[in-house]
Order: structure tokens, then C-alpha cells, then sequence
């Protein structure tokens, strides 16, 4: 349902904006229309290094919709994000939207590596 068009790389430390697309099962945009009004939400999952999770969601906090009815919005990472992340290759992260009483969780596999830095 999530796509990503390669695998997001981080390196901790760095600012770093992601550009997700949702689709639904027959491919077409998942149309997030509302997503960004209270008490909607959407919600952006990744590990930290420490087990636990770092959420960055709507509102101010993070996830932005680009275009709502294409399925399109960023997720920003600043440097104090990143640098919490999990280091590992190949990791999973969720997407999770409430639009009303509907909640949806799209899982995006192996989809972002986030590398330690050399200093």
C-alpha cells in the first residue's frame, strides 16, 4: 500500500525529509483527505537505537501532506531525530492514518538503512 521509490538512506545526525505515496490494494492514490484535521492524524513509526520508537506525526509535528488526494506527504527528520534512529540496514517503519473511525497501518518493509556516522 506504501510506496517508496528506492530505500531512504540516513546517515544519524543529518536532517533529512522522506517523500511517501500511499496507494490502495488496486494501486490507486490513497486519498488522505482530512488526515491533518484534529482528531486525525497521521503517524510516522521508526525505531530507535535505545528499542524504542520515535514518532513524528501531523500537526506541526513532523508529517506534512503534499497532496492529499494523490496519497502524498513528507516526513522530517532533524538532526536530533536522527541521531536517536536504530543503525541497521534494511528496516521496517509504519505509516499509521485515522481518518474519522478508520484507522489504517501500512508497514513499509526494508525500506530505510540508517548508517552511523565515521566522527
Amino acid at each position: 500500500m506504501g510506496t517508496v521509490t528506492k530505500v531512504v538512506k540516513v546517515i544519524r545526525g543529518e536532517d533529512k525529509t522522506i517523500n511517501l505515496r500511499l496507494r490502495d490494494e488496486n494501486g490507486d492514490p490513497f486519498d488522505i483527505t482530512g488526515a491533518d484535521v484534529n482528531p486525525n492524524y497521521i503517524k510516522v513509526i521508526f525505531k530507535k537505537e535505545d528499542g524504542t520508537l520515535l514518532t513524528k506525526e501531523t500537526g506541526g509535528l513532523g508529517v506534512a501532506i503534499v497532496n492529499a488526494v494523490a496519497g502524498k506527504f513528507t516526513v522530517d527528520l532533524e538532526d536530533a531525530d536522527t541521531s536517536l534512529l536504530k543503525a541497521a540496514d534494511f528496516q521496517d517503519f509504519e505509516v499509521e492514518i485515522k481518518i474519522s473511525d478508520d484507522i489504517t497501518i501500512v508497514k513499509f518493509e526494508k525500506s530505510i538503512t540508517v548508517k552511523k556516522r565515521l566522527a
